[in-house]
């Protein structure tokens, strides 16, 4: 059996009465014997966001987690439909999952290459401007040096 509270409205004395759910006691005030009225728990609901501000949200988190799992399973980092909507696509990608993680490996593998052969070109670019410079260097000391040590008449 449920218990319910009561207050006594002559003098606020607060009493836990313990009685089934149809029951409806006359409960009397122990300390100055009026009676008393079954205190009403205090429900308090504040509504912050409308359905449509859930669902809105639900489908949000929804999508990143889509977009996060075609990120981390797949290696797609963006996603642009060209036609249907985004869920279109996913459902397309996990439906040929292991071709398009092949397919984006490939193209990753083929991008590292690519930066690499980049990186190549530009360190023997730095080095062949860094010799020039150093031979242009020795140039002019030697130059400077036999200036140095010309007898001027």
């Amino acid at each position: 059996m449920p218990n319910y509270d009561y207050k006594c409205k002559e003098c606020g004395t607060i009493t836990e009465v313990n009685h089934g759910i149809e029951d409806k006691p006359t409960v009397i005030c122990p300390s100055c014997s009026s009676k008393m009225f079954k205190k009403m728990p205090l429900v308090s609901f504040v509504a912050h966001e409308t359905t449509k501000q859930v669902r809105e949200a639900d489908g949000n988190k929804r999508y990143n987690d889509k977009r996060f799992d075609l990120h981390s399973n797949y290696h797609v980092h963006e996603v642009s439909p060209v036609k249907g909507n985004f869920d279109t696509v996913y459902d397309e990608i996990k439906h040929n999952g292991s071709m398009v993680k092949d397919l984006m490996e490939e193209r990753m593998g083929k991008t590292k290459i690519q930066k690499a052969e980049v990186a190549k070109k530009q360190a023997e670019g730095r080095e062949k401007r860094v010799k020039e410079r150093v031979a242009i260097l020795k140039e002019r000391k030697l130059k400077q040096a036999a200036q140095d040590r010309a007898i001027s008449l």
